[in-house]
């Protein structure tokens, strides 16, 4: 179940970490902040689910869908764990600035994005165990 966590929290993140990059640099000076963090949401979602079913089926075989939801849920507790070290590490942000922006609307779409990837492998259990 560890290794299911690791690559999946490492396979978002990784990709979370290059489009926030793009997104700061490209998408925020022209279009804004919030609105370059809903441009690159959808693309989260999508990046999430397919993390989620590939790591379904390259190490998600011997585990139960018990162990499915608890490895998403681990894996969203390193993601916000990462995010509070990278915000508090590179931005300089409070803990406390950082709860205040998750409170806006896009930082409202971002914790249901990161519900969804909760989520997901837990979704996708039953795909993968057809095949």
């Amino acid at each position: 179940m560890a290794r299911f966590t690791l690559w999946y929290f490492a396979l978002v993140f990784g990709a979370g970490f290059a489009l926030g990059v793009l997104r700061t640099l490209l998408l925020e000076p022209r279009l804004g902040s919030a609105t370059a963090q809903f441009v690159e949401l959808p693309f989260m979602v999508v990046i999430s689910l397919w993390a989620a079913g590939f790591c379904l089926r390259r190490l998600g075989a011997e585990l139960s869908r018990t162990e499915v939801a608890f490895a998403g849920a681990a894996a969203v507790l390193l993601l916000f764990g990462f995010e509070l070290v990278l915000v508090l590490g590179l931005r300089g942000e409070t803990p406390g600035a950082w709860l205040q922006s998750r409170l806006s609307p896009p930082g409202i779409a971002y914790l249901i994005s990161v519900l969804a990837f909760g989520c997901w492998p837990w979704v996708l259990y039953p795909r993968t165990r057809r095949r």
